[in-house]
């Protein structure tokens, strides 16, 4: 029985299923197993930047 999974950033969460083959639940009711991937730096500085453009466009906060 596969297991749902919301965490998109888990090495586990294979099409918001966990592939891991043994789950604990912490004390907080998070999975125990989880480990979040990392990205580069710079991509995430540009990403941030980007998204942040897109919220402003959306809320008319500036002009495209």
């Amino acid at each position: 029985m596969a297991i749902k999974c919301e965490c998109d950033y888990c090495v586990y969460n294979r099409h918001s299923e966990c592939i891991a083959e043994e789950i604990e639940v912490n004390s907080l009711g998070m999975c125990a197993e989880c480990i979040t991937i990392s990205f580069d730096k710079d991509f995430l500085e540009q990403e941030k930047e980007r998204q942040l453009r897109e919220f402003e466009i959306q809320w008319g906060d500036i002009e495209e």
